[in-house]
């Protein structure tokens, strides 16, 4: 019955997280899908026996197993073709719980009736009076305390972000579209897409212009960029390098609105060789 429940949740959460907008509902069902449901299916799946872990312990290994999965999920979806983003790491929890959680329920299936765990959820003030030893009560109010106080504060954080000082995000992508594999060996004469991005955190909306300059020589422009405040701009500019080199370097400067020295300055090294023909 809990594995059933920990599945509903999680098929309903992920449409009401990825598409609603900020509200404590979504809060709470994605602290959810990433403080408990990985290390509880994990549990499960492991342990499936009621008399392998007791209450208490699957509650603590649950949320402990939790903190240090996300992480590991985020570090594969790192060198996977997806990257890390809001999408895939909803994605690759969900499908953790999933999986985990429908083998945990086939290796109950396969467990003898009297060493099957089952929980109804009716009768949880009974069980909580049957477990009625201080160092379980204390210990079982501590978990349940700190895992609402850690809820609450990150909803509050997540509701209230402190505002800072307005500035503007400026980065280039590689090839695969992640923060790595740029290109880096040029021909002299042939032209090289750069994918570049800015995000406006100024408040404000606000003019870019992007230069790109080779040993000081221009060697690219993207003007006309025009984005409201809190907007994301990701395109390519063309690089045509003129003169040979080896670890040339490659600037590429964000200006804002009407300012004539560079906002941000970003650094490639490269190698440009001679034009085959």
């Amino acid at each position: 019955m809990d594995l059933i429940v920990v599945l509903v949740l999680t098929l309903v959460s992920v449409p009401l997280i990825y598409w609603e907008p900020l509200n404590y509902l979504r809060i709470a069902f994605g602290l959810l899908l990433i403080l408990f449901f990985p290390g509880y299916t994990l549990i499960a799946s492991l342990f499936p026996r009621k008399g392998d872990l007791d209450g208490i312990e699957r509650v603590a290994l649950a949320i402990g197993l939790s903190l240090a999965l996300i992480p590991i999920i985020g570090l594969v979806l790192n060198f996977s073709p997806w990257g890390i983003s809001f999408g895939s790491i909803l994605a690759g929890s969900s499908l953790w719980i999933t999986v985990l959680g429908l083998i945990a329920i086939y290796r109950r299936t396969k467990t003898a009736e009297y060493e099957s765990i089952k929980v109804q959820f009716a009768n949880t003030k009974s069980w909580i009076s049957q477990h009625h030893r201080a160092p379980d009560l204390a210990v079982m109010t501590l978990i349940i305390l700190a895992s609402t106080v850690l809820i609450l504060a990150v909803s509050w954080r997540i509701q209230s972000p402190p505002t800072g000082e307005p500035f503007t995000e400026f980065y280039v992508l590689g090839e695969t579209g992640m923060l790595q594999d740029y290109p880096n060996n040029l021909s002299t004469g042939t032209s090289q897409n750069y994918r570049l991005g800015i995000i406006n955190f100024e408040e404000r909306e606000t003019s870019y212009l992007i230069k790109a300059r080779l040993n000081k020589e221009a060697v690219g422009m993207e003007e006309g960029i025009q984005l409201d405040a809190g907007s994301q701009w990701e395109g390519q500019i063309s690089i045509t390098p003129t003169i040979q080199g080896v670890q040339e370097k490659l600037i590429f400067e964000l200006y804002r609105g009407s300012e004539e020295t560079p906002y941000r300055k970003l650094h490639l090294y490269v190698d440009i060789r001679g034009d085959v023909k």
